[in-house]
């Protein structure tokens, strides 16, 4: 099942996986939507393949297999999918290397 917002009136529709990329009248308002297509992607913590819904870009996702958070990059980014744990752990390592330096 596929849920998105209707471009017009912004009610949440619904639509089967089989209707992805064809149109479909919002029931609210008679506008025609397209039914997002969902992107795959490889979780790089444990490999699998991970279904995500349109609209998660620049949000933490967890991987279905594995709990893994990995944030998805917009559209016209260098990456699309990330590890949200290697950020912290750089600046974690870059605030001890500086206190040791200077300590």
């Amino acid at each position: 099942m596929i849920e998105f917002r209707c471009r017009s009136c912004n009610v949440v529709l619904e639509a089967d996986d089989a209707q992805a990329g064809r149109p479909l009248k919002c029931p609210a308002c008679q506008a025609v939507n397209e039914v997002p297509v969902p992107d795959y992607y490889q979780c790089p913590n444990c490999g699998k393949e991970v279904e995500l819904r349109p609209g998660v870009e620049d949000r933490l996702v967890p991987c279905p297999h594995c709990g893994h958070s990995m944030q998805v990059a917009a559209e016209g980014s260098s990456g699309r999918v990330g590890c949200a744990g290697i950020t912290g752990a750089l600046a974690l390592a870059a605030l001890v290397a500086g206190w040791w330096l200077t300590g």
